[in-house]
């Protein structure tokens, strides 16, 4: 069922939007999202469920380029290149409505050769697109 669901909004638990949840789930929550799935709209929310410390690693170039190229980054392509919004699409890309900007995994960007088209920091600021899809 989740992969037909479509981000209309994500809400931070302090914005509006998400107090309801935030008041009854407390520092438990992450985000609330609103989705769309044939024809209903779905309120989902995303919980922490569990909580340990982590182990400092030393982290090592191969680690570094690995997390790199599996990080969701934003493109920009004009709405006239067809081909190429085909290609991001067929590489699991998504539009951003709220960014009017193309979000990808940077892996999938430099197979594509199109690294010079990423607009830095630009997908951090994404709330309209679950960036956990694009990031498959």
């Amino acid at each position: 069922m989740h992969k037909d669901m479509r981000v209309i909004k994500t809400f931070k638990p302090k914005d509006n939007g998400a107090k309801r949840f935030a008041n009854e789930w407390g520092d438990q929550l992450v985000a609330v999202r609103y989705r769309e799935h044939k024809g209903r709209i779905l309120t989902t929310i995303e919980l922490v469920v569990d909580e340990r410390r982590s182990e400092a690693r030393a982290t090592t170039q191969g680690s570094w380029l690995s997390l790199r190229n599996q990080a969701v980054v934003a493109l920009k392509v004009a709405p006239s290149e067809r081909e190429l919004r085909k290609k991001i699409i067929k590489h699991n890309g998504a539009w951003s409505n709220q960014l009017k900007l193309w979000l990808c995994r940077y892996d999938r960007v430099t197979l594509l050769g199109l690294r010079n088209r990423v607009v830095e920091g630009a997908a951090e600021r994404c709330r309209d697109v679950d960036l956990s899809f694009v990031a498959l």
